[in-house]
């Protein structure tokens, strides 16, 4: 009789395991972008443009100064395949700076998504300031509105959403230094509401009594169940503690739905705000608020009744937050992307931008300012969440850098990168499949750390369904099979087996609550980039009821 494959797999694991000593590397960089040298500051915003060239990827909005040609603003459109530009456009004239661009959805029909811009004076405060919106194709401008420069109009402002019911997109801009009428010395805030025309749907403003807005705004979905986006805006300064927090209103109406404060927070939080999906399970979104004066925390905040589901507090600053409801490890549950700019990991520069897991908080991946030249220390100003690349089901994120590169001959180049969203050199492969008798979601699978251990991960299985994990140290054979091997005549049409099978292990998807559906397997050896062997998993998925399977995509790493 041969060896025990299991133990001869562990094994060897281990033995490679030891030689490797589990080295952990800085976050897979899939591309780079610098800007000209030409006191060119590319990253002063960062927002997600669509797919604009049809290629499946995501593509990325800039919003940026240049001293080139005499203008200073600049709005380039980048591939999220590769970083190369798609498109430019100088939308103001000398002095005039566009601190934000952000995507605002498909306002003129013509089935690209536009942008707008917060059009700045810098050299005459008379000048009101603008957020003006422009086509996505041509750089046009579409329309636009204003009010009055001290009140900061434009400090954030988002599209992409309906509040008036009409199916086309709408904006809302905010400004964090609007000051009362009458008492000019007390700031409040504001934010207006604008159809898809730029006609004025209503404003609100802070209060005396301490509430202060405008200084984030975040589009959260539809809360209140009236068939119209809703609005989630950082209260930073709001009272009775004074320390801040976040406001949820109906996007119809204004009205407040709810105000969300951690009452025992000690420093101030509502300086950024994004939507973080279903974190609860509950079927209604959830959403994220940051913090950055004092000990730097970041929120999830359930949008049910504002429940706090999530603090973490870690080192370096968190302003910078992007969630949009990625799941990165595939343990069901959306995680939020965050900076951490006076962050110094082992090696590196200040600042970091680390994917929290939405379920513990932990860091499920980290990348860190490695770069010796031109270091500047706001590796992460922005930060976005962006969707896997065609033929993956792993999100990816990018950061932007807009000192990078700073000298007295050149001025700051700025920098922009985007990051894969799985531990480095973790890959998926393959497609998933699912069984059409019952209405069942593609199981996924993810992998994460656990202190040296690896766990695999399931989700999107029917809840309380047997699950089976296959690993395997090929993918290219199963003893005399090719792989991948067609299952269609064991009676799983149009699914496939993408590994091996030298070991198996069993779990139990959960049956209720955030569990549903997931389910995991740990191994007692960490990943590592370095590691001499690739492993490769599967999933597969069986019942509880007649007719429910279904198998992942494969997943390869190394130890």
């Amino acid at each position: 009789m041969g060896p025990n494959p299991v133990k001869l797999l562990l094994t060897i694991l281990i033995c490679i395991s030891l030689i490797s000593q589990g080295t952990l590397h800085c976050q897979e960089l899939l591309w780079e972008k610098t800007g000209a040298q030409d006191k060119e500051r590319i990253g002063w915003s960062l927002a997600t443009a669509g797919d604009v060239d049809r290629d499946g990827y995501e593509d990325i909005l800039l919003g940026m100064s240049s001293w080139k040609a005499g203008t200073h603003g600049l709005q380039r459109i980048l591939s999220g395949k590769d970083g190369s530009t798609l498109s430019q456009f100088h939308t103001t004239a000398p002095y005039l700076w566009p601190f934000v661009a952000t995507g605002v959805g498909d306002m003129d029909g013509d089935g690209i998504v536009d942008f707008a811009v917060r059009i700045r004076d810098m050299s005459y405060r008379a000048t009101p300031n603008k957020v003006e919106v422009r086509s996505g194709k041509t750089g046009k401008l579409l329309w636009s509105v204003q009010e009055s420069w001290i009140s900061e109009f434009g400090t954030a402002f988002i599209g992409d959403l309906d509040i008036d019911g009409d199916s086309k997109p709408d904006l809302v801009v905010a400004s964090n230094r609007l000051r009362h009428p009458k008492h000019s010395t007390f700031i409040l805030g504001g934010v207006w509401a604008f159809s898809n025309k730029g006609k004025l749907l209503y404003r609100l403003t802070g209060n005396l009594k301490g509430l202060k807005i405008g200084t984030s705004l975040a589009k959260i979905g539809d809360i209140d169940r009236d068939g119209k986006d809703d609005i989630v805006i950082g209260t930073n300064g709001y009272v009775p503690n004074g320390y801040g927090g976040a406001m949820v209103i109906s996007g119809a109406t204004g009205k407040t739905i709810f105000h969300a404060q951690d009452k025992t927070q000690k420093f101030m939080i509502g300086r950024g705000v994004s939507s973080a999906g279903d974190v609860d399970k509950d079927g209604i979104p959830d959403f994220v608020v940051s913090g950055s004066f004092g000990k730097p925390t970041m929120y999830v905040f359930s949008g049910k009744k504002g429940k706090i589901l999530l603090k973490v507090q870690q080192a370096g600053q968190t302003d910078a937050v992007s969630g949009r409801g990625f799941d990165f490890d595939k343990d069901g549950i959306p995680d939020v992307v965050r900076n951490a700019l006076g962050h110094r990991g082992v090696g590196a520069s200040l600042g970091s931008v680390m994917v929290l897991s939405g379920r513990d908080g932990k860091v499920l991946v980290q990348a860190d300012n490695v770069w010796r030249k031109g270091i500047s220390s706001d590796f992460g100003a922005a930060v976005l969440a962006l969707s896997p690349a065609p033929g993956s089901d792993i999100p990816r994120f990018a950061i932007t850098q807009p000192d990078f590169g700073s000298s007295q001959t050149t001025g700051s180049t700025g920098r922009v990168a985007v990051y894969l969203g799985s531990p480095t050199a973790v890959r998926d492969f393959g497609e998933p499949c699912k069984g059409k008798r019952r209405v069942m979601n593609n199981p996924m699978i993810g992998i994460r750390r656990i202190g040296r251990a690896t766990r695999v991960q399931l989700s999107k299985a029917p809840p309380g369904s047997t699950a089976i994990l296959f690993l395997g140290l090929s993918k290219a054979r199963f003893g005399t099979l090719r792989l991948p091997l067609n299952l269609n005549q064991f009676g799983f049409a149009g699914c496939s087996l993408y590994t091996s099978i030298d070991y198996l292990a069993s779990s139990t998807a959960g049956k209720s609550g955030r569990n549903a559906g997931f389910a995991s397997v740990d191994i007692p050896l960490p990943l590592t980039s370095t590691g001499k062997t690739s492993i490769h998993g599967q999933w597969a998925i069986m019942g509880p009821a007649a007719g429910q399977w279904g198998f992942s995509r494969g997943l390869v790493w190394k130890h």
